[in-house]
C-alpha cells in the first residue's frame, strides 16, 4: 500500500513533460445544412436523450505540469442534475467519491497526497459540473452559421456560452464559456444511444485540462 501512496505522491509531485496528446481522432469537417431551424437543431443535443445510468470512464486529470490518472465510475442523472464519481487508480485502490447535485456537493479523499492539495475540491466540482452541466441550452440562444458548423450563443450572466453543432445530421461536439471549453470526439451511436468515445475539458484560466474516455455506459432499469 506504501507504494501505491508513494506513485500517487510522484505523479501529483512530479508531473510530466508538458500536456499528454489528445488520443482521439479530430472530428471529419462536413459542410452543415443551411437554414437549419432552432427546434431541429437542438435535437442533436445528445445529452438531453441520454437515459439516467451508470459509466465507466478512464482519465488524465493534468494541472500546472502534475497529472493524475484514474478509472471513473460514474452514476448520472442528467435531468436530476445528479452525479455520483467514484475515483479509483490503476490498481483499484479508491482515490476520492465526489456527489454532485443541485444543492451542492460532498468530496471524500481517500488518499494523503490528495487531501494536501489545495484548491483540488474546487477543481473537481468546477470541471464535473461543466462535462456535465444539465438542464436545458436555453431557449433565447442566437444561431449563427459558420463554415462547417452551426453554432448558439446564449447569455450565462455577464458571459456568452457557446455550443457548436456539426456533422451532416448535426451533434452537439463542443460547448464552453469564457476560458474553458469541452470538446467530443467520436460521437457514436451504441445500444441506441448517441453518446462520444472521448472528451477533452479544457480550462485555460484555471489552467488545468481533463482527457476523458468514455468506456460503457449501461442505461438504469425503468
Amino acid at each position: 500500500m506504501r507504494r501505491v501512496f508513494g506513485l500517487l505522491a510522484m505523479l501529483l509531485v512530479l508531473g510530466g513533460c508538458g500536456m499528454a496528446p489528445i488520443p482521439f481522432a479530430p472530428n471529419p469537417k462536413v459542410a452543415v445544412e443551411r437554414g437549419m431551424r432552432r427546434e431541429r437543431l437542438l435535437v442533436g443535443d445528445w445529452r438531453q436523450a441520454l437515459p439516467a445510468g451508470r459509466w465507466r470512464q478512464s482519465a488524465l486529470f493534468e494541472w500546472h505540469g502534475r497529472k493524475l490518472p484514474m478509472v471513473g465510475l460514474l452514476q448520472l442523472d442528467q435531468r436530476r442534475q445528479s452525479l455520483k464519481l467514484l475515483a479509483l487508480d490503476d490498481l483499484g485502490t479508491k482515490l476520492f467519491l465526489l456527489q454532485l447535485g443541485p444543492a451542492g456537493e460532498e468530496l471524500q479523499v481517500y488518499q494523503p497526497a490528495l487531501q494536501g492539495f489545495a484548491g483540488f475540491e474546487d477543481l473537481l466540482v468546477s470541471a464535473l459540473r461543466r462535462l456535465y452541466p444539465g438542464g436545458t441550452i436555453a431557449a433565447n440562444t442566437r444561431m449563427e452559421l459558420g463554415e462547417d458548423a452551426w453554432l448558439l450563443r446564449a447569455p450565462e450572466g455577464a458571459v456568452t456560452a457557446w455550443f457548436r453543432f456539426s456533422g451532416p445530421q448535426p451533434l452537439l461536439t463542443s460547448w464552453g464559456g469564457e476560458g474553458w471549453q469541452v470538446d467530443c470526439y467520436q460521437l457514436r451511436r451504441h445500444r441506441g444511444q448517441i453518446w462520444p468515445e472521448g472528451m477533452v475539458l479544457n480550462d485555460r484560466k484555471r489552467g488545468y485540462r481533463l482527457l476523458l474516455r468514455n468506456e460503457e455506459f449501461t442505461a438504469d432499469e425503468r
